[in-house]
């Protein structure tokens, strides 16, 4: 793994690159404000250097997007004070001691009550046992509601389950039936869960991302490609 330096706003900032058998430059910027560079093997690093000053501007505003998102997606520490996104909107964490271990929305807050406030383990198995109920509750509402467009063509209602992808917000197993959705899609508002709903009923019909897909998809939801561009641009920052 090498390095190369950049500098940003008279900050050095590291790029860690592996070189691989791959064909382009893919460069990439995470959540943890870390800078990646996948590069092949044959490049040198003046041609990755030239590359990466030109990126300085993209860099930047990466770096301080995710700047402004940091800990919004944090489930790892959870603590009173911190932040968390449900519908697009922020919340606050409180955790109370209670008589069994549950959880409350009020208002903008979210409070976690459990039996002993000094253990972690309890405190985030309860959050995360509150969060798929409640992600499971939202996501079913926008099933039945986008459900009746692909139901007129036979295709039956689909079982769903959550889990944490890094690279999807949906996948749908057609053998089985079954959405897998993104346990993270919540954090977008209705509409943008909506869509991420439609497109993968619509796969029960045609299973490729093709012309067909896109124009049954665009006939329903004529504004999902705003919708799209929406999750993957700004509920992402973060996860």
């Amino acid at each position: 793994m090498e390095t190369i330096n950049i500098i940003i706003d008279n900050k050095t900032i590291p790029v860690s690159v592996e070189r691989k058998d791959i064909k382009r430059i893919i460069l990439k910027v995470t959540p943890l404000m870390e800078v990646k560079v996948s590069a092949p093997k044959y490049i040198s690093c003046q041609i990755l250097n030239d590359f990466l000053n030109e990126k300085t501007n993209w860099i930047k505003k990466k770096l301080d997007n995710f700047s402004k998102t940091e800990g919004y997606a944090s489930t790892i520490d959870i603590k009173t004070g911190s932040s968390f996104v449900i519908d697009g909107m922020d919340y606050i964490i409180e955790i109370k001691q209670g008589e069994t271990d549950s959880v409350a929305l009020d208002y903008k807050k979210i409070i976690v009550f459990v039996t002993d406030i000094n253990n972690k383990t309890l405190i985030k198995k309860t959050f995360d046992s509150w969060w798929n109920e409640f992600s499971i509750f939202i996501i079913k509402k926008s099933l039945d509601k986008m459900y009746p467009i692909v139901a007129k063509h036979n295709i039956p209602y689909p079982s769903i389950s959550l889990r944490t992808m890094k690279t999807m917000w949906g996948n749908c197993n057609i053998q089985k039936h079954k959405i897998v959705f993104n346990r993270y899609l919540c954090k977008g508002k209705v509409y943008l869960i909506e869509y991420v709903v439609l497109h993968e009923l619509v796969h029960f019909l045609y299973p490729k991302h093709n012309k067909l897909f896109y124009d049954f998809l665009s006939i329903h939801m004529p504004d999902w490609k705003q919708r799209k561009k929406e999750l993957d641009l700004e509920v992402v920052h973060g996860l």
